[in-house]
C-alpha cells in the first residue's frame, strides 16, 4: 500500500486548512482541563493595562452561577431560576470582559441554547475561554455551536466547539478537545456583540438510558496577543532556508509545529530549523504576566519545494505479498542521497525530518527476512545534493507466498477502472485476457456482484478470449493451482479482481421471428445507455422484456422502441416489484422490418447495473364483444374470443375487481369497464379494455 498526498492536493489541503483558521483558530489538543482553562505558560498583551487579580497567580475564580434570574440553579435545570419548571427561554448573560484569563471571576452558566452579550472597547483579537466546571463524575461528551454578531450587517463568525472525556484508569479521564478551551475571532470595530450558542448537546456514554444532569460551564473573554509572522512569505522555494519569524510581540515567545496534531516546539531564534521539504507549519505567539496566559491567534503556512522532488524507485513495485528473504532496492538520481526506515507491525508516520533524524541511508540492497503473515512497513524519501527532500513513500507488504500477478487485457487503452471508467469502442472486439503461465482464469461476465473465485466460470488455461460486441463488464481472478492461491493483496484479504468494462457504439443486431426468440444480458454503465438493432423476419405480435434481477424496487430504466422510421412503437410498462426487483415490458404487433431498442437508467445511483432482455413471440390481446358502442338495456352479455388457441383468459370488472378466469359469457348491467388478458406458456398478453354503459328501465308506476 502507498502512503503518498499528492504534490497538488496538498496544497488544496494547506488552503482547506487557512478557511479552518480564518473561521475559529484554537488549539486542537490541550490536556485536561483544571481550575485554569490555560495550561500554557504565556504572559498577557501590554496594551491591556488591568489591575492584578488578588486571587492565587495563574487560577482563575468561579464562585456562584451568575445568572440573573432568582435563586440558585438546581441540577438539570438550566437558568437558575431554582424552580420546578424549565423556563421557555433562557436569560441573556453578560460575559465578562478581563485583562487575563486569571483577572477575574468567570461566568458560569449551564450549557443550553441561549444568547449572551459582550462588549468589545476597541478592535482586535480577542480569546473566548471555556472551562468546564461540573459534569466530570463520569465520561462526558458535549459539543455547541456558537455565532458572534457584531450587529454591523456582515455576516456572523460562526464557531464550533467539542468535548470529549473517556474514563482511562480509576478516577482518571483523557479529554479529546476542539477548539477547547479557547477560541479566537478578529472584532473589526467597538461595541457589542451578541454571542449565541445553539444545538448544544450533553451525552454520558456512562449513563446508559438515564437522562444527563445540568452540565455547568464558565465562560471569560479577553484581548489576545497579536500574531507573529512568517519571515518567508514565499511558499515555494528552490532551496532550503531557515524558519524564522517577525512581529513578535514584545516579550512574549512563539511556538511552532510542523503538523496540525505535533506539538507545539518553542522557537529559539538562535537557532531556527531549517525547511527542506513540504510542510504544513502553524504557530502562534503567547505571553505570561500577573493576569495569565495570553496567547495569540494560530498562523499557518504551506512551504514546498518549487519543483517537486522524486521519490526513490523502489523495486517491491506494488507487491504486498512478498518471500522471505526477499532483496529490495531502490534508484534515484546520481547525485542523491536516500534515506529508508523498515518497521514491523505498521510502524510510525514519518516526515523528511524523522527520516532524516531517524532514517537509514541506502547503501545497496535491503533483504527483508521474517515468518509468514509478518507484517512490515518500508518508509522512503530522496535527499537532493542541494538539500531538498522529497516527500516520504511508504509501500505495507507481508511475508508469505506470493499470489500470481493480476491478469493483463489486450487491447487495453490503459485508462479503464473497471465499471466507473468503460473503455469506449467503435464496434465489435476481440479481447484477450492472460495471466501468469500455469495459472487458470475465474471470470463472471455483466455481474458486480459475485466474486469470480466463488462463483464465477473457469478456463482451462490462462487465456481467456472474448468478443464484445455490446456493453459488457468481466471480472477475472486469477488461480495458481500448483500455490492454491489466488491473487489477492494480503493474507486472508480481499483478492484483487482485474475487470474491464465496455460501451460499445455499434449497436448489437438481434434477429427474432415467430418461431425463434432473442435473448441477451448487458450491462447499463452510469452516463451511457445501450441500444440494439432487432431485425423482424416475420410479422406478428412480440414480447420484448427486460429485467433487473436481484435489484430492489428503487432502480428505474426505461425503454423505447422505434422502427425505421424512428417513430416509437408500443409501450413499455413498469412491472417492477418491490420484491421480484424492476422490470419492464411490451407486448405489440410489429411488421417485417428492422427496429432499434434504447434502454437507460433514470433512477438509482448505481455505477453499473446488470439487466436481461428477451425478444419472443407475443400473445394479443382477447377479443371483446360485443361492441361496447351498441345500445344495450337492463343487461348485455359480454364475450371474450382468444386470440389462439391453448389460450387461459380471464378477466376483471373496474380497476379494482377481481381477477376471475374465464369460462364462459357473462352478463352486466349500469356502467361496467372490462379488462381482459390472455395467458399461454407463461406469455401473457397486454389487456384489452371496453367500457360499457348499459341502463337499466325503471318499471312504470300506475296511477
Amino acid at each position: 500500500m502507498t502512503m503518498k498526498i499528492d504534490f497538488k492536493l496538498k496544497r488544496a489541503l494547506a488552503m482547506l486548512l487557512v478557511l479552518v483558521m480564518l473561521f475559529g483558530q484554537s488549539e486542537l489538543l490541550v490536556p485536561r482541563v483544571s481550575a485554569a482553562p490555560i495550561d500554557d505558560a504565556v504572559q498577557t498583551n501590554e496594551e491591556i493595562n488591568a489591575t492584578p487579580s488578588a486571587q492565587a497567580e495563574g487560577s482563575v475564580s468561579m464562585p456562584v452561577f451568575n445568572d440573573p434570574a432568582e435563586g440558585e440553579p438546581e441540577a438539570g435545570l438550566p437558568g437558575g431560576n431554582g424552580g420546578d419548571e424549565e423556563p421557555e427561554t433562557a436569560p441573556i448573560l453578560t460575559i465578562p470582559l478581563l485583562a487575563g484569563p486569571a483577572a477575574g471571576q468567570w461566568l458560569q452558566f449551564t450549557l443550553e441554547d441561549r444568547d449572551f452579550t459582550l462588549t468589545i472597547p476597541a478592535a482586535g483579537n480577542y480569546t473566548l475561554g471555556f472551562a468546564m466546571t461540573s459534569g466530570v463524575e463520569q465520561a462526558i461528551n458535549f459539543s455547541f455551536n456558537y455565532t458572534i454578531d457584531d450587529h454591523s450587517g456582515a455576516e456572523p463568525i460562526n464557531m464550533y466547539t467539542g468535548y470529549d472525556a473517556t474514563r482511562t484508569e480509576g478516577d482518571e479521564f483523557t479529554y479529546w478537545c476542539m477548539n477547547w478551551p479557547q477560541s479566537f475571532f478578529d472584532a473589526p470595530s467597538s461595541g457589542n456583540y451578541t454571542i449565541s450558542f445553539s444545538n448544544t448537546g450533553v451525552y454520558y456514554p456512562e449513563a446508559g438510558d438515564e437522562e444527563p444532569g445540568a452540565l455547568t460551564l464558565s465562560i471569560a473573554a479577553w484581548r489576545s496577543l497579536d500574531p507573529p509572522s512568517f519571515a518567508n512569505t514565499q511558499e515555494d522555494f528552490e532551496a532550503p532556508f531557515d524558519l524564522t519569524f517577525t512581529d513578535i510581540p514584545a516579550g512574549a515567545q512563539v511556538y511552532y509545529a510542523y503538523n496540525r496534531w505535533e506539538t507545539h516546539t518553542l522557537y529559539d531564534p538562535n537557532a531556527p530549523e531549517t525547511i527542506r521539504g513540504a510542510c504544513m507549519v502553524t504557530a502562534y505567539a503567547q505571553k505570561e504576566t500577573d493576569n495569565g496566559t495570553i496567547r495569540s491567534p494560530e498562523i499557518n503556512t504551506f512551504y514546498q519545494p518549487a519543483a517537486e522532488i522524486a521519490v526513490p524507485t523502489c523495486s517491491l513495485g506494488s507487491s504486498t505479498i512478498v518471500p522471505n528473504g526477499t532483496a529490495v532496492t531502490f534508484a534515484a538520481d546520481a547525485d542523491s542521497v536516500i534515506y529508508y526506515k523498515l518497521d514491523r507491525n505498521g510502524g510510525a508516520w514519518y516526515d523528511y525530518r524523522t527520516m532524516l533524524a531517524e532514517g537509514v541511508r541506502y547503501t545497496g540492497a535491503i533483504t527483508v527476512s521474517g515468518q509468514n503473515g509478518d507484517r512490515f512497513t518500508l518508509s522512503y524519501m530522496t535527499e537532493t545534493a542541494s538539500g531538498l527532500c522529497s516527500d516520504v513513500e511508504s509501500r505495507s507488504f507481508t511475508i508469505g507466498v506470493p499470489p500470481p500477478a493480476i491478469p493483463s487485457y489486450a487491447p487495453d487503452p490503459g485508462d479503464s477502472n473497471g465499471y466507473y471508467m468503460p473503455v469506449a469502442l467503435d464496434g465489435a472486439t476481440t479481447v484477450t485476457i492472460t495471466g501468469e503461465p500455469g495459472t487458470i482464469l475465474y471470470y463472471t461476465l455483466n455481474d458486480t456482484e459475485t466474486a469470480p473465485s466463488s462463483g464465477g466460470m473457469v478456463t482451462a488455461g490462462n487465456t481467456l478470449t472474448l468478443t464484445v460486441d455490446h456493453d459488457l463488464y468481466v471480472n477475472v481472478q486469477a488461480y495458481d493451482p500448483v500455490k492454491g492461491i489466488f491473487s489477492y493483496n494480503q493474507p486472508g484479504g480481499y483478492a484483487v479482481n482485474s475487470s474491464r468494462a465496455y460501451v460499445v457504439a455499434a449497436p448489437k443486431t438481434l434477429q427474432v421471428s415467430q418461431s425463434s426468440a432473442a435473448s441477451e444480458t448487458g450491462m447499463l454503465f452510469s452516463g451511457h445507455g445501450e441500444a440494439f438493432a432487432i431485425e423482424v423476419t416475420e410479422a406478428g405480435t412480440y414480447q420484448l422484456g427486460i429485467s433487473y434481477p436481484g435489484k430492489s424496487y428503487y432502480y428505474r430504466y426505461t425503454a423505447t422502441l422505434y422502427d425505421s422510421n424512428d417513430q416509437s412503437v408500443g409501450e413499455f410498462l413498469d412491472i417492477s416489484d418491490e420484491a421480484d426487483g424492476t422490470g419492464l415490458q411490451c407486448t405489440t404487433a410489429l411488421a417485417q422490418g428492422s427496429y432499434r431498442l434504447e434502454i437507460t437508467q433514470t433512477q438509482g445511483d448505481s455505477y453499473a447495473q446488470r439487466y436481461e432482455l428477451s425478444i419472443a413471440k407475443g400473445l394479443a390481446a382477447p377479443t371483446i364483444s360485443p361492441d361496447p358502442d351498441g345500445s344495450y338495456i337492463n343487461e348485455v352479455e359480454v364475450r371474450l374470443t382468444a386470440p389462439e388457441d391453448g389460450c387461459t383468459l380471464y378477466y376483471r370488472l373496474g380497476y379494482g375487481g377481481s381477477d376471475t378466469a374465464y369460462t364462459g359469457p357473462f352478463t352486466i348491467s349500469g356502467d361496467q369497464t372490462v379488462y381482459a388478458w390472455a395467458v399461454k406458456d407463461g406469455a401473457k398478453s397486454n389487456e384489452a379494455e371496453a367500457g360499457f354503459s348499459v341502463p337499466v328501465s325503471k318499471p312504470a308506476i300506475s296511477p
